[in-house]
């Protein structure tokens, strides 16, 4: 996987330089240690949500990763995995997931996140990413917000996502992401999470096994917690 990693050059640095740094590595060593002595008090890390940030520079600016302090991040990403803090990459750029990928070396979460074969948006994983959640043992989370889908952004295309990532990560490593807190509009079929009632009936109907979709729907990402 290591060779799949784009390397960066010399870290951007941050405008507050190295106290930025230290204060940024201080607030990830808080819920790691609070998550070791107080079991379930923290669960999963974000490192970005879509803006430039004190650990990296977001989805939107592909070209870069980790800022200069996100290196110490890096530095502790073993150690969080291990008190049991999943890390979500679904809003990190590609060379800041391949980053992560390889200094965190366990299972990771990419809590919402769709094919980037299927639609292109930077948002999506390639299947190089894809594969490379499955193989740390992490999984996937398929999205509803129609950006990520695509065309007729619908029942059928959350379906064609699905069995993509299927082919891709195995049965084990795709769950459903909804985003129904994060978007302004969800696919048609879509009205809030009781909808997702109908797109198991929808998914039974196209053959799906209660077992797979016992793992899609829940067990895939309880064995991650």
């Amino acid at each position: 996987m290591s060779e799949n990693v784009s390397c960066p050059g010399a870290a951007p640095k941050l405008p507050f330089g190295k106290a930025g740094a230290w204060i940024a590595l201080l607030c990830l060593m808080v819920p790691m240690f609070a998550s070791y002595f107080f079991d379930d008090m923290f669960s999963t890390l974000s490192q970005i949500f879509q803006h430039p940030e004190a650990l990296e520079l977001g989805w939107s600016s592909a070209d870069y990763g980790f800022y200069a302090g996100g290196y110490s991040f890096l530095c502790v990403c073993g150690g969080l995995v291990v008190c049991g803090i999943l890390l979500d990459v679904s809003h990190l750029s590609e060379r800041a997931f391949w980053q992560l990928c390889e200094a965190a070396q366990r299972p990771i979460l990419a809590s919402h996140s769709n094919c980037r074969a299927l639609c292109g948006h930077s948002r999506n994983l390639t299947d190089d990413q894809l594969r490379a959640v499955a193989q740390l043992g992490g999984t996937v989370g398929l999205n509803l917000y129609p950006p990520f889908l695509g065309e007729n952004a619908g029942f059928d295309a959350l379906l064609a996502h699905l069995e993509h990532m299927l082919s891709i990560c195995g049965e084990g490593h795709v769950a459903l992401g909804g985003d129904l807190d994060g978007c302004d509009e969800l696919a048609a079929g879509f009205e809030n999470v009781g909808s997702y009632v109908s797109f198991y009936d929808y998914l039974r109907s196209q053959g799906y096994g209660e077992d797979l979709l016992d793992r899609i729907f829940y067990e895939n990402l309880l064995k991650l917690l």
